[in-house]
């Protein structure tokens, strides 16, 4: 490679490590102001928690159990539960959960197709919302668990904060293999991008695994009305779409107790598969914050990705490139302790390594994939809107 070269892309190359790094002490700082939350619970609500699925036949009645075991007044909330089209047993399962548990009312619906559907999970949050009854509406997946005081500590968060939207954090449960603790320690570190940023008052991203907003204004924002064209990611355009309408009133909930845990991946090409399709949202990205961070992390990854192999054959570059993997590894350490220590995941930090090496390679593939529309998820190709 010409010298001229080498010296623009060492140049490039340091100036996108020294900027992540940087933006990462930005959300070390946003962390520390959000993990000490606590607030005292209150039953004021009357809550609806609606779960899509869709071929979820060995994950529904975990997620079910463990949102009838709340610590939350029975007659104050209500469980719709929205089948989007499956093909396996789900909705029988379902059926046969709600007519043996009656304590608290578990409602069966049928996702109702728009014309031209290009987001099935989306029209079917809207069918569930649409029908729901109460005035807080909390979403989750069908593949998600949580804690039987999870209903008590949103709702009380809620309340105390007057939040109309409330993100909050999704974990990966913990398997045996490294694959699943790698996932487990990439959740933990998006949890903690999500709290810090919000902490420092520019929330960049959300999940519909575990958003819970106000019925009332959801619809005065426009709820998800104008983003049929938009395959994956109307929750963070929900979130900003709200944070315009009601400026200062967005929040995240950092309490371990108001966590909802997911199922890890367990194959390399669907989780490629499902952060390809987090990362193809980011062609409709309007706000600048966002737009900048999630340019930055891509090409601090692609950079470093590049800059290997050219370090190979030269001893002096190969120190530079240890030093900027360092310098990039350093604050990511730092983020996962803390985040890991508050969700007491600590010992996840034994893939950090691993981890870190995986990341600069996934994020990479990811984005260019994501943004291609080459990649499928529930056996639907988002160029087909199936």
């Amino acid at each position: 490679m010409p010298e001229i070269f080498l010296r623009i892309m060492t140049v490039i190359t340091i100036i996108l490590v020294s900027g992540y790094a940087v933006f990462i002490l930005f959300i070390i700082l946003g962390w520390l102001k959000m993990r000490n939350q606590k607030l005292a619970p209150e039953f004021s609500a009357n809550v609806s928690i609606i779960i899509p699925a869709r071929n979820e036949e060995t994950n529904i009645i975990p997620c079910l159990e463990s949102f009838y075991a709340q610590e939350y007044p029975a007659d104050r909330f209500e469980i719709i539960v929205v089948d989007d089209n499956s093909t396996d047993n789900t909705g029988v399962i379902i059926r046969e959960f709600a007519e043996e548990k009656k304590k608290i009312p578990v409602r069966l619906i049928t996702n109702t197709r728009s014309e031209n559907c290009t987001n099935p999970k989306r029209n079917a949050l809207m069918t569930g919302i649409l029908e729901s009854r109460g005035d807080l509406i909390i979403t989750t997946d069908a593949d998600c668990i949580v804690k039987s005081t999870f209903l008590k500590t949103v709702a009380g968060f809620q309340d105390k904060t007057g939040s109309v939207l409330t993100a909050g954090s999704v974990l990966s449960r913990e398997g045996a293999t490294l694959f699943s603790r790698i996932q487990a320690l990439d959740y933990a570190a998006l949890t903690g991008v999500a709290a810090g940023s919000s902490g420092m008052g520019k929330p960049l991203f959300c999940s519909w695994a575990n958003l819970s907003f106000r019925k009332k204004e959801f619809f005065e924002a426009g709820g998800l009305d104008g983003l049929d064209r938009i395959k994956s990611g109307d929750d963070v355009f929900l979130m900003f779409r709200m944070k315009i309408k009601y400026p200062g009133r967005i929040h995240y909930i950092a309490d371990p107790q108001a966590s909802v845990y997911t199922q890890p991946e367990r194959t390399l090409k669907t989780f490629l598969n499902q952060r390809s399709r987090w990362a193809s949202k980011g062609i409709h990205y309007t706000d600048p914050f966002l737009i900048t961070v999630s340019a930055l992390v891509f090409l601090c990854n692609l950079s470093l990705l590049l800059f290997f192999p050219v370090s190979l054959f030269n001893n002096s570059v190969i120190i530079l490139f240890t030093l900027l993997f360092i310098l990039k590894s350093v604050p990511d350490f730092i983020l996962l302790t803390l985040v890991t220590g508050h969700f007491n995941i600590r010992n996840l930090l034994w893939v950090f390594l691993p981890a870190q090496i995986f990341h600069v390679f996934y994020v990479t593939f990811a984005v260019f994939k994501g943004l291609s529309g080459s990649y499928t998820w529930k056996e639907r190709n988002p160029l087909q809107g199936s």
